[in-house]
């Protein structure tokens, strides 16, 4: 049974309220809910957040049954799981119309960070293995 799931099998709209109040949660299901996919370290970039804390959060929202992942290579991508019902249609309508300040910051660091996006994966992580803050560091870098 789902770590959120009550004593059916399957996650009921109260259990994806339980997954999503978190909010670094909401941010990623709020990100991934405006694209097919992200790599984990395009999230990790947008966020502005240390790799270990996306990917405890990614797990919780696989656990809950919100997120897929799909790896490629060494690469994993991740992308939106969307129930069909209309309870859970409703939800994805609302998040996608939530906009605040830090909502706001994630959709501008996603469309800079995706404009880095190649055909062969994560450019930027196939260049360094370390965390890095890819707004500020790919100015600094000159070919």
């Amino acid at each position: 049974m789902h770590k959120y799931a009550n004593n059916n099998t399957s996650l009921s709209l109260l259990d994806v309220f339980r997954v999503v109040s978190d909010p670094t949660r909401f941010r990623i299901v709020k990100l991934l809910s405006e694209v097919e996919w992200l790599y984990v370290c395009e999230i990790r970039d947008i966020l502005e957040m240390p790799f270990y804390a996306i990917s405890r959060h990614l797990k919780e929202l696989k656990i809950g049954g919100l997120v897929s992942e799909e790896k490629e290579g060494r690469f994993v991508k991740y992308s939106l799981i969307k129930g069909s019902s209309p309870a859970e249609t409703k939800l994805w309508e609302l998040i996608s119309v939530v906009e605040d300040e830090i909502t706001h910051k994630d959709r501008e660091n996603r469309k800079k960070r995706l404009s880095l996006r190649d055909d062969s994966g994560c450019s930027l992580c196939e260049n360094s293995p370390q965390d890095i803050t890819f707004i500020k560091d790919k100015k600094r870098r000159k070919p």
